[in-house]
C-alpha cells in the first residue's frame, strides 16, 4: 500500500473514533514521541542528501 493510501486510512480511522479515552491514548502517544513535522527546509535536505536518480515510475515499479 503506498503511503498516501496508508495515511488516508489512518486519518480516516482516527475520525471516525468515538470513544475519547481512545483518542487520549492517541494525544498521549504522539506527546511521548515527541513528534514533530519536520519543516520544508528538512525535507529539502533529505531528498538532496538521498541523492536519487531513478525516475519516480521506476522506483514505483520496485515495490
Amino acid at each position: 500500500m503506498i503511503l498516501e493510501l496508508r495515511k488516508y486510512n489512518l486519518v480516516k480511522f482516527i475520525l471516525g473514533l468515538n470513544n475519547e479515552l481512545i483518542v487520549s491514548k492517541i494525544e498521549q502517544l504522539m506527546k511521548e514521541q515527541n513528534y514533530k513535522h519536520p519543516t520544508k527546509e528538512e525535507l529539502d535536505n533529505i531528498i538532496k542528501e538521498a541523492n536519487i536518480k531513478e525516475p519516480i515510475e521506476e522506483l514505483l515499479k520496485m515495490i
